[in-house]
This record gives C-alpha cells, sequence and structure tokens, in this order.
C-alpha cells in the first residue's frame, strides 16, 4: 500500500513541504497505529506550520512552547530530553 498526493506546480517550496508535513502523520498513522511526530516529552502529536517561509513542527496544545523546523525533528527531541535530564 502507497500514500500519495497532489501538488501544486505553482505553489511555493514552503507550502509543498507543507502539504507534505500535513499528510505524514495520517500516513504513518495508517502504516503503524502510531501519530507522529510527537512533541517531545509528551504523547501529542506536533502539527505543521508555516512561519517566515519556513515550515515547522509545533505543539498544537501549548502555543509558543516548542517548535522545530520540519527535518531537524531528531535534533531537537535530542535536545529537549537533555534539557529535562539537567
Amino acid at each position: 500500500m502507497g500514500v500519495g498526493f497532489l501538488v501544486d506546480p505553482s505553489a511555493s517550496e514552503a507550502e509543498v513541504l507543507y502539504e507534505m508535513a500535513y499528510r505524514i502523520p495520517d500516513a504513518y498513522v495508517e502504516f503503524y497505529a502510531v501519530g507522529l511526530p510527537v512533541v517531545p516529552g509528551t504523547e501529542r502529536p506536533a502539527t505543521p506550520e508555516i512561519v517566515s517561509s519556513t515550515v515547522v513542527w509545533k505543539d498544537p496544545a501549548e502555543k509558543g512552547t516548542w517548535s522545530c523546523p520540519v527535518g531537524q525533528y531528531g535534533r531537537a527531541w535530542e535536545r529537549r530530553h537533555e534539557e529535562e535530564r539537567r
């Protein structure tokens, strides 16, 4: 089973990346029955948002408390866990 979607060829790079990021959690849930990516330290799924032409993952439940650029989630996760250990 595959996952796909249409992309508007006139869309900006940020808009295309946003659409991909927006659909990744749904596709992952369909395949593995797990919502991803999660906000570090929680079980809440992060949501994508375009901020100044950059697509970021954000915590939808707590505005402004956590975000990271799409593609840098692993580093943001590690950084959050290091802060919690201190």
